[in-house]
């Protein structure tokens, strides 16, 4: 996934590189947010079909065929509406370059059943380019035939470090803004002794901190974009400390995490704001050091 995280970072900066004013670019930016939708509900169905084939492995010799399962959309497209209720041997061709997942957005499923085979569809939906071949059997959530590839994952990398700054804090504020504003992260606090669970949101300000200020390395920031919170998860409990803005009576405390990327270690800053009921927890900035 890093690699393809290269290649669109590079195709999202070629675009936005030949767009002379900021509005026109953060257009593009936000196209490229919107795709990021359709990549992760994708790639998330394709390790699914992936988990589900190696499940389905373990049960083959009670359950030998595959049963194509209508999908959950509301509005199902036709490719695959001629796949509904087929069952086929596990050992079929079909199920080799057919599964759910193989076009983007897909929300089909399969199941295994010792029900009597049908015969295999007349009419075979091609994959989408990227989505190829049954993850299980190659290892591959997207394929380079997908239309970021253009060129060498060392060559998108590098390019992509070179983006100017601009076109990065567009594109990451951008994706992360869309992408963290509406969760919550687990993590775990100190308070005179006694662990305290807490859940940790993130806010426009927040990642604000992280497009403009985290990292020198452009190219390995994009590669982290939509991962901000998987970062505060891995992250390890250093310290709290009182409020430095006396002013704010609203904000009592900071909560300070530390992590380690690229061999360098950087700390992201919670802030305990005061609620009705509850106190909330949010990603403040990411910094090189602490209070």
């Amino acid at each position: 996934m890093a690699e393809f995280a290269a290649h669109k970072s590079f195709k999202a900066s070629a675009e936005i590189k030949e767009i002379a004013n900021a509005k026109d670019a953060q257009a593009i930016a936000r196209k490229y947010e919107r795709f990021q939708q359709a990549e992760l509900t994708s790639v998330t169905a394709r390790a699914r079909s992936a988990r589900q084939w190696q499940r389905f492995e373990e049960e083959k010799d009670q359950f030998p065929n595959l049963t194509w399962i209508r999908t959950r959309s509301a509005t199902p497209r036709e490719l695959h509406a001629g796949y509904v209720g087929i069952t086929l041997p596990m050992n079929h061709e079909f199920w080799q370059s057919n599964q759910p997942g193989n076009l983007w957005n897909c929300k089909c499923d399969w199941k295994t059943t010792d029900a009597p085979v049908t015969n295999a569809p007349g009419k075979i939906a091609p994959p989408a380019r990227g989505l190829e071949g049954n993850p299980y059997t190659t290892g591959e959530l997207i394929t380079n035939k997908h239309p970021y590839y253009r060129i060498g994952a060392d060559e998108a990398e590098m390019i992509a470090a070179e983006t100017p700054i601009l076109i990065r804090r567009l594109m990451t504020k951008s994706v992360l803004e869309s992408s963290l504003r509406s969760i919550t992260v687990p993590q775990t606090i100190i308070v005179e002794g006694v662990k305290v669970n807490i859940k940790v949101g993130f806010s426009r300000a927040g990642i604000n901190h992280f497009a403009h200020d985290f990292h020198d390395n452009p190219g390995y920031k994009n590669l982290l974009i939509g991962e901000l919170d998987k970062v505060m998860v891995k992250s390890t409990f250093e310290k709290s400390a009182k409020s430095y803005h006396i002013d704010n009576e609203m904000v009592p405390n900071y909560h300070y995490f530390s992590i380690d990327i690229l061999g360098k270690t950087w700390y992201l800053n919670v802030r305990e704001v005061i609620g009705k009921g509850q106190n909330k927890y949010i990603l403040h900035s990411i910094t090189e050091y602490i209070k």
